[in-house]
C-alpha cells in the first residue's frame, strides 16, 4: 500500500523527534523507501529516500512532485529545506538503519490493513469487520449510519466502555435522536458535503465524512477522537476507510427496500390525484400491498426536536409497524400503517401508537381503518380532519381518531352557507331569549330531554327537579317552540342545533377549515467546513 508523507511523519514522531519542511501531498502514492547513497542528483517523484545529510548533492534535480527525504543525524543543504520537496530531519541520535527498518515497518502495517480490507469486501463485505480491522490505525471508536439513520457496524469497543455509552444505538439500532440533532447544523445539506468535515456533540468534536453510491448520499462515517489525538495522516486514513465502505454498501442492501419505495410512491401518486402506471397497477392487483391501513397525519410537537431529519421520523415509524410506509407530504408527516401486518389486538394496536407519538413527541390525526388503497385521498383527509377538530379542544393530547369527531364534522358540514344561527327555528330564537331572561335553563331541560329519548322520569331524576316540575316545564318548552317533538324530523332539527351550541357555545365556524397549502421550504444556510487546522485545534 502507498502512503503519503502525513502517515510516514506521524508514525515516526512516535519515537523519534522530527522537524518537517515543504508542501504535503495528500494522495497515497509515496512508495516503499530507498536508501540514498548519493549516487544520483535526481530524486524520483513519489519517491522516499533515507539518508544522511552529507550524501545529500547540493544542486539536486526533481523532475516531478512528491519526493520525500528523510535526513538523518544533521541538516541537510538549504535547498532541501525550501518546500522543493518534503524534508523531514530526524534530531535524534538514531542511526540510519533503525529509522529505514521503522518505516519499512510501518508500510509493512499498512499492507496488512489494506490485505485485510480487500479480503473482507471480497467475502463478507461486514461493516463492522472493517470497522474491527481499521481500530488498530484510527485508534478511536467509529460508526457507520445508513441512509435510513440506522446503525450499519460500529467499533465493539463502544459496547466495552461506559464513557463511550453516547455512541451506541437505540434500541431499534438507530442513532440517538438527541446525539442526531445536536450534530446537524443546517438540515439536510451536510449530507451533499463531500468533504470531511468536523461537528461538535457534546461539546467533543467528531469526524465526520459521507458515503456516496453512485453520487446519492448512503451513509455517514463519524470517528470520534476521544481516545487518542488527531493527526493530519487520520484525514486521508479516514478517507480511504470511507471508499471502502462505500464498496461495501451495496453489497448489504435490504432487498425489501424496494418493495417499500414501491408503496411510498404509489400512496404519493394517489394522494396527489395523478394517474397510477401500468407498473404500479400491477404491483396492486397481485396483491404487494394487500392489508388494512390507518392513515396518520403527523405533526411534531412544541418540544419535538426540530433538527432531527423528516427521514428519521419515518424510518422510526416503519420500523415499529412493519409493512407501513411514512414520507412528507403538505408540510408534515403522512403514515399509513398496515395494521393487518402487526396482528395486534385493538387496546394493543392503540397502545403501541400512542407510545410511538409519545417516544417521538408527536401529534397525530387518524383516519378510520380502509383496505381500498385507490380511496385512499378520502382517508388522509379524515387524518387532517380529525386532527383539525381534536388538536384545539384537547391540546394536550397527541392522538385525535376521526372516528371521535365523525359527528362534529357532519354538523360542520351540514350548514352549508349560511352561519348555523341563520338556521335556527322561530321558536328556537323565543327559547333562547326566555333563557336569557329568566332564571330556569329551558334549553338545558330540553337537551337532557331528546338525549334521554323523551323519557321523562330519567330526565327528572337527571335535573334534579320533581316530575311535575319537570312536565311544567316541557309544556313551557313546547309553548315556546311551536314543535312537534313526536316529529323525528323536529326533533333531529333541534338534536343537531344543540350539538353545535355544545360543541362551540353558539361561535361557530360556517365551514370546517380546508388542508393547509404546502408551505415553502426556508433557505438553509449551508454547514460551515472547518480547515484542518481548526479540526486539529478542536481535537
Amino acid at each position: 500500500m502507498k502512503l503519503n508523507s502525513d502517515i510516514i511523519f506521524d508514525s515516526l514522531s512516535q519515537s523519534v523527534a522530527l522537524e518537517r519542511y515543504g508542501s504535503q501531498k495528500q494522495a497515497l502514492e509515496l512508495k516503499r523507501p530507498l536508501l540514498y547513497t548519493g549516487a544520483k542528483k535526481e530524486f524520483q517523484p513519489n519517491q522516499l529516500y533515507v539518508t544522511l545529510p552529507g550524501q545529500l548533492p547540493a544542486d539536486p534535480v526533481f523532475p516531478g512532485r512528491g519526493t520525500t527525504i528523510v535526513c538523518v543525524g544533521g541538516r541537510p543543504p538549504a535547498i532541501y529545506l525550501t518546500g522543493t520537496c518534503v524534508c523531514m530531519l530526524v534530531r535524534d541520535t538514531t542511526d540510519i538503519f533503525t529509522v529505514f527498518n521503522q518505516i519499512q515497518e510501518t508500510y509493512d502495517r499498512f499492507d496488512t490493513w489494506e490485505s485485510e480490507m480487500n479480503r473482507i469486501l471480497e467475502t463478507t463485505a461486514d461493516i463492522k469487520e472493517l470497522l474491527e480491522a481499521s481500530f488498530p490505525i484510527l485508534e478511536n471508536p467509529m460508526v457507520v449510519i445508513g441512509q435510513d439513520y440506522h446503525y450499519l457496524g460500529y467499533s465493539s469497543i463502544i459496547d466495552l466502555r461506559d464513557d463511550l455509552s453516547m455512541f451506541r444505538p437505540d434500541r431499534d439500532g438507530k442513532i440517538k435522536p438527541d446525539i442526531l440533532a445536536a450534530s446537524i447544523y443546517g438540515g439536510d445539506t451536510n449530507m451533499s458535503m463531500t468533504n470531511p468535515f468536523c461537528i461538535l456533540t457534546d461539546g467533543r468534536a467528531h469526524f465526520s465524512i459521507n458515503l456516496f453510491e453512485q453520487g446519492t448520499y448512503a451513509g455517514n462515517l463519524k470517528i470520534a477522537f476521544v481516545l487518542r489525538p488527531f493527526r493530519e495522516s487520520d484525514n486521508i486514513l479516514s478517507q480511504y476507510l470511507a471508499k471502502m465502505l462505500e464498496k461495501a454498501i451495496p453489497k448489504l442492501k435490504d432487498l425489501s427496500y424496494s418493495g417499500a419505495e414501491t408503496l411510498r410512491g404509489i400512496f404519493l401518486d394517489l394522494l396527489r390525484g395523478m394517474p397510477l402506471s401500468t407498473s404500479r397497477r400491477q404491483y396492486l392487483a397481485v396483491g404487494n400491498a394487500a392489508g388494512v391501513y390507518l392513515c396518520l397525519k403527523l405533526v411534531r410537537g412544541e418540544r419535538s426536536r426540530r433538527k432531527v431529519p423528516v427521514a428519521y421520523f419515518c424510518d422510526h415509524i416503519e420500523s415499529t409497524f412493519p409493512g407501513s410506509v411514512a414520507f412528507e407530504y403538505n408540510s408534515s408527516i403522512v403514515a399509513f400503517l398496515n395494521i393487518q401486518a402487526v396482528k395486534l389486538s385493538a387496546p394493543q394496536l392503540d397502545q403501541r401508537i400512542i407510545g410511538l407519538l409519545q417516544e417521538m413527541n408527536l401529534k397525530a390525526g387518524i383516519s378510520n381503518s380502509f383496505s381500498d388503497l385507490y380511496s385512499v385521498h378520502f382517508y388522509y383527509r379524515q387524518a387532517c380532519i380529525a386532527f383539525e377538530l381534536g388538536s384545539p379542544q384537547s391540546p394536550e393530547q397527541c392522538k385525535f381518531s376521526f372516528g371521535d369527531f365523525a359527528l362534529n364534522y357532519m354538523l360542520y358540514s351540514c350548514t352549508g352557507e349560511f352561519p348555523v344561527d341563520k338556521l335556527y327555528p322561530d321558536g328556537f330564537r323565543r327559547l333562547m331569549e326566555y333563557d336569557s331572561a329568566a332564571q330556569v335553563n329551558y334549553l338545558e331541560t330540553l337537551r337532557v330531554y331528546l338525549n334521554n329519548n323523551m323519557n321523562i322520569a330519567k330526565s327528572a331524576k337527571d335535573l334534579f327537579i320533581h316530575r311535575t316540575t319537570f312536565l311544567e316545564r316541557l309544556g313551557r318548552i313546547e309553548s315556546l317552540l311551536g314543535m312537534d317533538l313526536k316529529d323525528p324530523s323536529q326533533r333531529l332539527c333541534l338534536n343537531i342545533i344543540l350539538k353545535f351550541s355544545e360543541l362551540r357555545g353558539n361561535e361557530l365556524p360556517r365551514r370546517l377549515p380546508k388542508p393547509p397549502e404546502p408551505e415553502p421550504e426556508a433557505p438553509r444556510d449551508p454547514m460551515p467546513q472547518m480547515e484542518y487546522q481548526e479540526l486539529e485545534t478542536l481535537l
